[in-house]
This record gives structure tokens, C-alpha cells and sequence, in this order.
């Protein structure tokens, strides 16, 4: 999806203006969920609000306290107005005050067709959106409900947080003559979502790693072919000196000189970098590895019950005990490749010592 931020994700929002007493577990709620994305998107978070009283302000506020970029859209002109003197309009110029982007959308003032289409452009800016929101209708063209219909006919992933509200508690209890709890939890982010997510920043880790490997494929190429060219200058200026008689290694020999005195360090530069890749290697073969068990482990839960099981059904094909041979994994068989890079590397210096012994024995 193209959301206009390049290869930053974006976390949009909607959700209930009166919260009537869930705000503390919302802002838990809200806070968990940001930690979580930001954990998973290392390369670049955005968070998208229409900084509106309720859900909106609490989803800006715990984005700027974790350092994640905020982006803001106002539904028509004169926005301010919709928030009364005082701690609400406050801490909406706060929020628009440190928002690194700001969109206005081309309505004049008030009124349900502005409301409907932030909450739309929204998602359609979004890569993933964030609802908090208690699972009924919208009272209202654009409401909570709505926006949430749309993502979903959109294809949009959505994460539902459901806060408890105290009305509600209050009419369940009345009903059965029961008192109302001072606090209630919130339900937890749909599995099948985060599942999802995770397949997404493992596949994101996977590509930044195979990118890393073509870096330093071409790093070594270009040593390779500066070895060879060098060494090639060495052998024939060490020819030439045998077939006149006399010593290569003379000071008017200026190639000769020159050409084993930059083999060495660039010998050195080569190993040295074979074993910074592979160290890099190993990291992403542990992280990769440990991102893999989890979404087996996802897999297994009672929560994604009836689910194809990919990835378990993949590793008991070719690693598990009933696999028809032993199998080397990718990542092993990448991890061998700065391995063979460094007895090439030691080859091409065997060969330069070669070169410098039977100069000096003439």
C-alpha cells in the first residue's frame, strides 16, 4: 500500500471521544500497542491522528512520550473551535504544536461529511489502524463504528481495543443487583492480527539481511579484483626481472614495489570484513531464528486454531524427524560463504609471500 511516508510505517487511530472512566486503561492499552509496533518497525513509525477529545488525544500523547513521529489531520478549518477553553483545547494545541505533519481537509466547518471523511482518509493513509472502540454501531455518520466498517472493506488490518465503559459496567450490575468495580480490563489485540504483523517485520528482517549479503558480496568482488590485478602487476614485474638478471626489488621497479606493499593491507581490510559479516550473519541467524519459533508457537495457540500452520508444517517437512535427509538451512549455508572468503583471502597472501621469497632469492 502506498501511504505517502515512504518506508515509514503508519499506525492511524479512531475511537470514542467519552470514554466515561476507561481512560487509564486505554492510555495502558494505547501505550502497549505503540511499544509493541515501534519494537517491530525499527526502520520508521508514524502515528496518525485526527487529534479529536478522547481516544484520539490519548493515542497522539502516548506516541510523542515514546518518540514516535506524529502526523495530524484536521477534518475542516477553524478545527480549534471544536474544543472548549480550557485543559481540552490546551492539550489539542499541544498535540498540533508538535505534530511533524499536519493536513487539513477542504471543509469549512462542522459537520458529519467532515467527520466521515477524516475518519476515511485516515485509514486510507494507514497501514494498520487502531480502534478503540466498544464493538456497537455509530451514533453518528463517521463515528467510531463506521470507520471501522470502512478499514475492514478496505482490507486494512484493524486491532480493536475494547475499553469497558462505566456505563455499561453500571447497567450489568444493576441488573443483577451487583456492585460496579473500580476498574476493568481491557480484551486483549486480536492474535490474528499480530500474527500477521509479526510475519510482516520478520519478512521486512529477512530482506534487510539478504540486502546486507549483496553488500558485501560486491565489497569482496571489488577486492578480489584489486588482488588480482595487483598480484598480476607483482607476478610479471618478478618475470621480466628474472629474464634480465637482476632483482625486481630494486627502488627504479616502481610497480613491483607498489604492488606488494597495497596487497597486504588490502589482505587485511578482506579478512577483517569476512569476520565482521559473518558475526552480522549469526545476529540476524539468531533473531530470524527466534522470530520463527514465536510464530510456531503463534501458530499453536488455541486463538489461531484452524490455521494452516505454515511455518510449523514447513519445519517438520525439512528439518523434523520424519524429513527424508538432513537439510542445510539458507542462513548456514550463507554464514559458509565469508568462512570460504577467508581461506581465499589467506590463499592470495600464501601467493604475495610466494611472490616476495623468490624475489628476494635471486
Amino acid at each position: 500500500m502506498t501511504n505517502g511516508n515512504g518506508d515509514r510505517f503508519v499506525l492511524g487511530v479512531t475511537g470514542h471521544r467519552d470514554l466515561d472512566g476507561a481512560e487509564e486503561q486505554v492510555i495502558k492499552a494505547l501505550n502497549r500497542a505503540l511499544a509493541e509496533y515501534q519494537r517491530l518497525h525499527e526502520d520508521g513509525l508514524a502515528a496518525l491522528s485526527a487529534i479529536a477529545a478522547g481516544a484520539d488525544t490519548l493515542f497522539a500523547e502516548a506516541a510523542i512520550s515514546l518518540g514516535i513521529r506524529l502526523e495530524a489531520v484536521l477534518p475542516f478549518e477553524g478545527y480549534e473551535a471544536d474544543f472548549p477553553p480550557g485543559d481540552e483545547r490546551r492539550r489539542f494545541e499541544t498535540l498540533l504544536g508538535t505534530a511533524q505533519a499536519i493536513s487539513t481537509l477542504p471543509y469549512a466547518g462542522r459537520s458529519d461529511d467532515a467527520y466521515a471523511a477524516v475518519g476515511k482518509w485516515i485509514v486510507d493513509r494507514s497501514d494498520h489502524l487502531l480502534a478503540v472502540w466498544d464493538g456497537k454501531p455509530a451514533r453518528g455518520r463517521g463515528g467510531t463504528g463506521d470507520v471501522v466498517e470502512y478499514a475492514r472493506k478496505m482490507g486494512r488490518p484493524v486491532t480493536v481495543i475494547t475499553p469497558t465503559l462505566q456505563r455499561q459496567e453500571r447497567r450489568r450490575h444493576s441488573m443483577k443487583g451487583g456492585t460496579t468495580p473500580a476498574s476493568t480490563p481491557i480484551s486483549s489485540v486480536d492474535k490474528f492480527e499480530e500474527y500477521r504483523t509479526f510475519i510482516q517485520s520478520t519478512e521486512k528482517l529477512t530482506d534487510r539481511r539478504q540486502l546486507g549479503t549483496q553488500i558485501w558480496v560486491t565489497l569482496h568482488t571489488l577486492l578480489f579484483a584489486a588482488l588480482g590485478f595487483l598480484m598480476k602487476e607483482a607476478a610479471a614485474s618478478t618475470l621480466l626481472s628474472r629474464e634480465a638478471g637482476v632483482s625486481p626489488a630494486t627502488p627504479v621497479n616502481v610497480e613491483w614495489i607498489f604492488a606488494l606493499a597495497t596487497t597486504g593491507p588490502l589482505l587485511v581490510l578482506g579478512l577483517f570484513s569476512c569476520l565482521i559479516w559473518r558475526k552480522m550473519l549469526m545476529d540476524y541467524r539468531a533473531l530470524i531464528g527466534w522470530r520463527f519459533e514465536q510464530l510456531m508457537e503463534m501458530e499453536r495457540s488455541a486463538e489461531l486454531e484452524g490455521l494452516h500452520r505454515v511455518f510449523n508444517r514447513e519445519f517438520e517437512a525439512f528439518f523434523g524427524p520424519e524429513a527424508k535427509r538432513a537439510r542445510i538451512s539458507f542462513t548456514q549455508m550463507e554464514a559458509l560463504l565469508p568462512t570460504v572468503l577467508i581461506f581465499v583471502y589467506l590463499a592470495f597472501g600464501f601467493v604475495g609471500l610466494l611472490l616476495g621469497l623468490g624475489t628476494f632469492a635471486l
